[in-house]
Protein backbone atom coordinates (compact mmCIF):
# COMPACT_ATOMS: atom_id res chain seq x y z
CA UNK A 1 0.00 0.00 0.00
CA UNK A 2 2.83 2.38 0.86
CA UNK A 3 4.52 1.58 -2.45
CA UNK A 4 1.34 2.27 -4.42
CA UNK A 5 0.85 5.66 -2.77
CA UNK A 6 4.50 6.48 -3.45
CA UNK A 7 4.01 5.59 -7.12
CA UNK A 8 0.91 7.80 -7.27
CA UNK A 9 2.83 10.73 -5.79
CA UNK A 10 5.78 10.36 -8.18
CA UNK A 11 3.53 9.88 -11.21
CA UNK A 12 1.61 13.00 -10.24
CA UNK A 13 4.85 14.97 -10.09
CA UNK A 14 5.86 13.64 -13.51
CA UNK A 15 2.53 14.59 -15.05
CA UNK A 16 2.68 18.10 -13.54
CA UNK A 17 6.26 18.64 -14.66
CA UNK A 18 5.49 17.60 -18.23
CA UNK A 19 2.40 19.80 -18.34
CA UNK A 20 4.16 22.87 -16.89
CA UNK A 21 7.22 22.56 -19.10
CA UNK A 22 5.47 21.23 -22.20
CA UNK A 23 8.07 18.49 -22.20
CA UNK A 24 7.97 15.28 -24.21
CA UNK A 25 5.65 12.66 -22.80
CA UNK A 26 8.00 9.69 -22.68
CA UNK A 27 9.04 9.97 -19.04
CA UNK A 28 7.66 7.06 -17.03
CA UNK A 29 7.85 5.38 -13.65
CA UNK A 30 8.44 1.64 -13.31
CA UNK A 31 6.45 -0.31 -10.72
CA UNK A 32 7.81 -3.84 -10.67
CA UNK A 33 7.46 -6.92 -8.52
CA UNK A 34 8.32 -10.60 -8.78
CA UNK A 35 5.18 -12.42 -9.95
CA UNK A 36 2.68 -11.75 -12.70
CA UNK A 37 -0.35 -12.13 -10.45
CA UNK A 38 0.95 -9.60 -7.95
CA UNK A 39 1.66 -7.12 -10.74
CA UNK A 40 -1.98 -7.47 -11.85
CA UNK A 41 -3.20 -6.92 -8.27
CA UNK A 42 -1.02 -3.82 -7.96
CA UNK A 43 -2.38 -2.46 -11.24
CA UNK A 44 -5.94 -2.85 -9.95
CA UNK A 45 -4.97 -1.11 -6.72
CA UNK A 46 -3.31 1.80 -8.52
CA UNK A 47 -6.33 2.27 -10.78
CA UNK A 48 -8.44 2.77 -7.66
CA UNK A 49 -6.30 5.66 -6.36
CA UNK A 50 -4.69 7.21 -9.47
CA UNK A 51 -6.07 9.51 -12.15
CA UNK A 52 -5.91 8.41 -15.81
CA UNK A 53 -3.05 10.88 -16.33
CA UNK A 54 -1.09 9.35 -13.45
CA UNK A 55 -1.72 5.82 -14.71
CA UNK A 56 -0.28 6.79 -18.11
CA UNK A 57 2.99 7.59 -16.32
CA UNK A 58 3.28 4.19 -14.54
CA UNK A 59 4.54 1.03 -16.21
CA UNK A 60 3.38 -1.90 -14.05
CA UNK A 61 5.05 -5.20 -14.92
CA UNK A 62 6.79 -8.10 -13.18
CA UNK A 63 10.53 -8.22 -13.72
CA UNK A 64 10.74 -11.37 -15.85
CA UNK A 65 8.19 -9.97 -18.29
CA UNK A 66 10.03 -6.65 -18.35
CA UNK A 67 13.37 -8.32 -19.13
CA UNK A 68 11.74 -10.37 -21.89
CA UNK A 69 10.28 -7.19 -23.40
CA UNK A 70 13.54 -5.23 -23.13
CA UNK A 71 15.63 -7.94 -24.74
CA UNK A 72 13.11 -8.71 -27.49
CA UNK A 73 13.06 -5.03 -28.46
CA UNK A 74 16.84 -5.16 -28.79
CA UNK A 75 16.75 -8.32 -30.95
CA UNK A 76 18.34 -10.49 -28.27
CA UNK A 77 19.14 -13.81 -29.88
CA UNK A 78 18.52 -16.08 -26.88
CA UNK A 79 15.40 -17.36 -25.19
CA UNK A 80 15.34 -16.82 -21.42
CA UNK A 81 15.05 -20.23 -19.77
CA UNK A 82 12.80 -19.38 -16.83
CA UNK A 83 11.97 -23.08 -16.29
CA UNK A 84 15.26 -24.81 -15.45
CA UNK A 85 13.89 -28.34 -15.36
CA UNK A 86 12.17 -28.07 -18.72
CA UNK A 87 14.80 -26.05 -20.56
CA UNK A 88 18.20 -26.50 -18.91
CA UNK A 89 18.37 -29.66 -16.79
CA UNK A 90 19.41 -31.99 -19.62
CA UNK A 91 22.12 -29.57 -20.75
CA UNK A 92 23.43 -29.32 -17.21
CA UNK A 93 23.63 -33.10 -16.95
CA UNK A 94 25.51 -33.24 -20.26
CA UNK A 95 28.06 -30.75 -18.94
CA UNK A 96 28.43 -32.85 -15.79
CA UNK A 97 29.23 -36.08 -17.65
CA UNK A 98 32.96 -35.84 -16.91
CA UNK A 99 32.51 -34.60 -13.33
CA UNK A 100 35.48 -35.75 -11.26
CA UNK A 101 34.52 -37.19 -7.86
CA UNK A 102 38.16 -36.62 -6.87
CA UNK A 103 37.35 -32.93 -6.47
CA UNK A 104 35.86 -33.84 -3.11
CA UNK A 105 32.51 -32.11 -3.66
CA UNK A 106 29.08 -33.43 -4.56
CA UNK A 107 27.16 -32.90 -7.77
CA UNK A 108 24.65 -30.84 -5.81
CA UNK A 109 27.47 -28.66 -4.53
CA UNK A 110 28.57 -27.92 -8.12
CA UNK A 111 25.10 -26.73 -9.14
CA UNK A 112 24.82 -24.59 -6.01
CA UNK A 113 28.27 -23.14 -6.71
CA UNK A 114 27.15 -22.13 -10.18
CA UNK A 115 23.94 -20.52 -8.91
CA UNK A 116 25.24 -18.90 -5.72
CA UNK A 117 28.65 -17.72 -6.93
CA UNK A 118 28.89 -17.64 -10.73
CA UNK A 119 25.37 -16.53 -11.66
CA UNK A 120 24.84 -14.37 -8.59
CA UNK A 121 28.03 -12.40 -9.16
CA UNK A 122 27.76 -12.34 -12.95
CA UNK A 123 31.13 -14.03 -13.40
CA UNK A 124 32.09 -14.32 -17.07
CA UNK A 125 35.68 -15.60 -17.10
CA UNK A 126 37.92 -18.11 -15.37
CA UNK A 127 39.94 -15.27 -13.83
CA UNK A 128 36.75 -13.71 -12.43
CA UNK A 129 35.90 -17.01 -10.75
CA UNK A 130 39.41 -17.49 -9.40
CA UNK A 131 39.18 -14.17 -7.56
CA UNK A 132 35.50 -14.28 -6.58
CA UNK A 133 34.53 -14.25 -2.89
CA UNK A 134 32.58 -17.34 -1.82
CA UNK A 135 31.24 -16.36 1.59
CA UNK A 136 28.98 -18.95 3.17
CA UNK A 137 29.83 -21.77 0.77
CA UNK A 138 31.44 -23.85 3.54
CA UNK A 139 34.16 -25.45 1.38
CA UNK A 140 37.49 -23.89 0.49
CA UNK A 141 38.40 -24.43 -3.17
CA UNK A 142 41.97 -24.30 -4.43
CA UNK A 143 42.75 -22.63 -7.76
CA UNK A 144 43.05 -26.08 -9.34
CA UNK A 145 39.58 -27.08 -8.15
CA UNK A 146 38.10 -23.77 -9.24
CA UNK A 147 39.62 -24.23 -12.69
CA UNK A 148 38.13 -27.73 -12.92
CA UNK A 149 34.70 -26.46 -11.94
CA UNK A 150 34.97 -23.55 -14.36
CA UNK A 151 35.40 -26.00 -17.24
CA UNK A 152 31.99 -27.45 -16.33
CA UNK A 153 30.38 -24.02 -16.00
CA UNK A 154 31.83 -22.77 -19.28
CA UNK A 155 30.84 -25.93 -21.15
CA UNK A 156 27.30 -25.69 -19.78
CA UNK A 157 26.93 -22.08 -20.86
CA UNK A 158 28.29 -22.84 -24.32
CA UNK A 159 25.94 -25.79 -24.80
CA UNK A 160 23.01 -23.74 -23.55
CA UNK A 161 23.87 -20.85 -25.84
CA UNK A 162 24.13 -23.21 -28.81
CA UNK A 163 20.49 -24.12 -28.11
CA UNK A 164 19.57 -20.43 -28.08
CA UNK A 165 19.03 -20.36 -24.30
CA UNK A 166 20.25 -18.30 -21.36
CA UNK A 167 19.55 -18.73 -17.67
CA UNK A 168 17.64 -15.72 -16.26
CA UNK A 169 20.57 -14.31 -14.26
CA UNK A 170 22.78 -14.34 -17.36
CA UNK A 171 19.99 -12.68 -19.35
CA UNK A 172 19.66 -9.99 -16.65
CA UNK A 173 23.41 -9.40 -16.88
CA UNK A 174 23.21 -9.08 -20.66
CA UNK A 175 20.30 -6.63 -20.32
CA UNK A 176 22.38 -4.51 -17.92
CA UNK A 177 25.23 -4.34 -20.43
CA UNK A 178 22.87 -3.38 -23.25
CA UNK A 179 21.32 -0.58 -21.18
CA UNK A 180 24.71 0.70 -20.08
CA UNK A 181 25.92 0.74 -23.69
CA UNK A 182 22.86 2.74 -24.74
CA UNK A 183 23.36 5.25 -21.93
CA UNK A 184 19.65 6.12 -21.84
CA UNK A 185 17.87 4.51 -18.88
CA UNK A 186 14.21 4.01 -19.85
CA UNK A 187 12.63 5.17 -16.56
CA UNK A 188 12.91 8.24 -14.34
CA UNK A 189 11.83 6.44 -11.13
CA UNK A 190 11.19 2.89 -9.98
CA UNK A 191 9.14 1.43 -7.15
CA UNK A 192 10.00 -2.19 -6.37
CA UNK A 193 7.75 -4.48 -4.34
CA UNK A 194 8.71 -7.86 -2.81
CA UNK A 195 12.37 -6.86 -2.90
CA UNK A 196 13.32 -9.89 -0.81
CA UNK A 197 12.70 -12.16 -3.83
CA UNK A 198 15.12 -10.34 -6.15
CA UNK A 199 18.63 -11.74 -6.57
CA UNK A 200 21.81 -9.72 -7.19
CA UNK A 201 21.54 -9.65 -10.99
CA UNK A 202 17.91 -8.52 -10.80
CA UNK A 203 18.86 -5.64 -8.49
CA UNK A 204 21.74 -4.63 -10.77
CA UNK A 205 19.29 -4.55 -13.66
CA UNK A 206 16.88 -2.35 -11.71
CA UNK A 207 19.75 0.03 -10.98
CA UNK A 208 20.53 0.18 -14.72
CA UNK A 209 16.89 0.97 -15.59
CA UNK A 210 16.83 4.28 -13.69
CA UNK A 211 19.43 7.09 -13.63
CA UNK A 212 20.81 8.00 -10.20
CA UNK A 213 19.19 11.05 -8.69
CA UNK A 214 16.62 12.28 -6.17
CA UNK A 215 13.72 9.88 -5.61
CA UNK A 216 15.14 7.46 -8.15
CA UNK A 217 14.44 4.12 -6.41
CA UNK A 218 12.12 2.90 -3.68
CA UNK A 219 12.26 -0.69 -2.43
CA UNK A 220 9.76 -2.41 -0.16
CA UNK A 221 9.90 -5.96 1.09
CA UNK A 222 9.96 -8.37 4.01
CA UNK A 223 12.96 -10.65 4.44
CA UNK A 224 10.87 -13.12 6.44
CA UNK A 225 8.68 -13.71 3.38
CA UNK A 226 11.48 -14.68 0.99
CA UNK A 227 10.12 -17.38 -1.35
CA UNK A 228 11.80 -17.26 -4.73
CA UNK A 229 15.27 -15.76 -4.27
CA UNK A 230 18.01 -18.40 -4.15
CA UNK A 231 20.70 -15.86 -3.28
CA UNK A 232 20.32 -13.14 -0.70
CA UNK A 233 21.43 -9.90 -2.32
CA UNK A 234 23.47 -7.14 -0.72
CA UNK A 235 22.22 -3.88 -2.17
CA UNK A 236 25.50 -2.01 -1.83
CA UNK A 237 27.20 -4.61 -4.02
CA UNK A 238 24.53 -4.04 -6.67
CA UNK A 239 25.17 -0.30 -6.90
CA UNK A 240 22.30 0.66 -4.58
CA UNK A 241 23.17 2.70 -1.48
CA UNK A 242 20.50 2.67 1.23
CA UNK A 243 22.71 3.64 4.18
CA UNK A 244 20.74 5.95 6.45
CA UNK A 245 17.71 5.73 4.17
CA UNK A 246 16.07 2.46 5.28
CA UNK A 247 12.95 2.34 7.46
CA UNK A 248 11.15 -0.49 9.22
CA UNK A 249 7.37 -0.38 9.23
CA UNK A 250 5.66 -1.84 12.29
CA UNK A 251 2.01 -1.13 11.42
Amino acid sequence: VLAMHRAKYLAGNLASHLANHRASGDQKLLFTTFTTNLALDIEDGLKSICSPEQMQRIDIINLDALVFRLLKARRYEHEIAFDFEAKCASTWEAAMVDFDLGLGVSREFVRDEFEQVVLAQGLATRDDYREAPRRGRGVVLSRKKRDALWEIFEDYRLQLSAKGLKEPDDAYRDACHLLEDEGRPPYTHAVIDETQDFGPQALRLIRALVPSGPNDLMFVGDGHQRIYAKNKATMSRCGIDIRGRAKKLYL
